[in-house]
């Protein structure tokens, strides 16, 4: 969906113009380098929300914190704000429609969160996780730190590919 705005020139012109649709005839945006490259990008991203949870993680207070469950819970919440900043950082069109499209993304989680959470007979091992997820310091530390660290490891990349591949 991040795509669906990018729209560079209009129909007549792009009809008169086919050269400025040479990057997807000669499949130089979507390449086997580019999906390594995407893949690899994807594999640190991982690997940063795992590092920061297992280095949080012993801290928090397992015994009212529900140990397992906020554990898990509290990866998928860090990935859902990760994935919704890689979203916003690989989109060259912002506009409402992609702002709403965010926004519904926390909100359907945040309210399956709410739902799921709250209803012992749906999941007993569930019951209040979120509650006491969101009482853990720690767990707001990471809010904060896997994406400024994927943030950083993004510019790092983006730094290194135009120093030294600048015509890529």
């Amino acid at each position: 969906a991040t795509g669906v705005f990018d729209r560079d020139v209009d129909d007549q012109q792009s009809v008169r113009l086919p050269e400025l649709y040479e990057n997807g005839r000669l499949g130089l945006d979507l390449n086997m380098v580019k999906m390594t490259e995407m893949m690899l990008s994807a594999l640190v991203h991982s690997l940063i929300i795992f590092l920061v949870m297992d280095l949080v993680f012993f801290d928090i207070d397992t015994v009212h914190a529900n140990n397992y469950y906020a554990f898990g819970t509290s990866i998928f919440t860090w990935l859902v704000v990760s994935m919704n900043y890689r979203v916003a950082l690989i989109t060259s069109t912002i506009n409402s429609v992609f702002t709403a499209a965010v926004a519904s993304s926390f909100l359907m989680y945040f309210l399956f969160l709410l739902v799921y959470c709250r209803w012992q007979w749906l999941s007993p091992w569930m019951y209040n996780v979120d509650a006491r997820m969101i009482q853990e310091p720690l767990f707001w530390v990471g809010i904060i730190a896997v994406p400024a660290l994927a943030i950083m490891v993004d510019s790092f990349k983006a730094y290194l590919l135009l120093e030294f591949l600048p015509d890529r």
